[in-house]
């Protein structure tokens, strides 16, 4: 039982990110929205 007691714990720490931050996902949505963002522009850019 105390193995799956730490189990849990782990899982909790890895949704709230290191530190207390932001969790991964939000980090990695953030970047692709970034990155589509930044590809429209340069299309864009190219197209005028």
């Amino acid at each position: 039982e105390p193995t799956k007691t730490t189990g849990d714990q782990d899982k909790d720490t890895d949704e709230e990110g290191d530190g207390g931050g932001p969790s991964v996902g939000l980090l990695v949505g953030i970047g692709a929205v970034l990155l589509l963002g930044i590809a429209a522009v340069v299309q864009a850019r190219r197209r005028r």
